[in-house]
């Protein structure tokens, strides 16, 4: 099944436009547990995401789309104040809320630099230009910021213990889009051939749209699913991407 089919088929299935959902991320080395909730939100079916240290209070928002308003009213809900925010890329499905997010709570925002001038054409507000391997805080817990280009020039994985968030590069089911760079599939490759294998097979994936079967995957159930990721050269996946995209 293709990206496009499965969001067809989630909107005939799950008519529902707001679902949550939460887990703990058992393997964080530092402090009490990390939090995950999972919110869909738009027409596009995107994922926002909350990872959460209840201990400290704090909360970072991955990609927190056009609906921020849900976004805020949750973290209000738990009692948490939102110290920074990730965008995985700079598409406006993504960021559009980011100058409300900006002003309601201060958040920091982080954006990989090569994606940086495009997300200015919609966000003037405050913005770190990340480098691959940069680490986050929060509270206890330190959070990398891994480059993953392919889907845009600076598309990243945010990685806090066995949670990966994945953006648009690596959906449930499929690779993501490429970009219109002429570059963009061998960039791609790159991300898929050398990322995925940094991951250890429990490694939790939380893409960036709800267009597959389940809401999030692991390595593992990735694997077997999806056959661009056995392949072993560059054409091999091109041509996997072009009878599976």
């Amino acid at each position: 099944m293709t990206c496009a089919s499965m969001l067809a088929w989630r909107f005939i299935a799950h008519p529902s436009s707001l679902r949550w959902w939460s887990r703990r991320c058992p393997s964080c080395e530092h402090g009490d547990v990390l939090h995950v909730e999972q919110l869909r939100l738009g027409p596009l079916w995107n994922f926002a995401y909350l990872l959460a240290d209840y201990a400290a209070g704090e909360a970072l928002v991955v990609d927190p789309g056009r609906e921020v308003e849900v976004v805020l009213a949750r973290t209000q809900a738990l009692g948490l104040r939102v110290t920074a925010a990730v965008a995985t890329h700079f598409h406006t499905d993504h960021t559009a809320g980011l100058a409300a997010l900006v002003r309601e709570t201060g958040a920091a925002v982080h954006i990989h630099h090569a994606d940086a001038d495009a997300l200015r054409r919609a966000y003037d507000g405050p913005l770190h230009r990340v480098e691959h391997g940069e680490r986050l805080r929060l509270g206890g817990h330190e959070i990398d910021l891994w480059h993953a280009p392919g889907h845009t020039p600076g598309s990243q994985w945010v990685v806090a213990g066995d949670a990966v968030f994945t953006g648009d590069a690596l959906m449930v089911g499929c690779i993501g889009r490429t970009g219109h760079e002429p570059d963009a599939a061998a960039r791609m490759w790159e991300t898929v051939s050398t990322l995925v294998p940094r991951l250890p097979e429990s490694a939790r994936i939380y893409p960036g749209h709800d267009y597959g079967p389940v809401r999030q995957s692991t390595v593992a159930e990735e694997r077997q699913r999806n056959p661009c990721l056995h392949v072993t050269t560059l054409a091999a996946f091109l041509e996997c991407m072009r009878e599976h995209q």
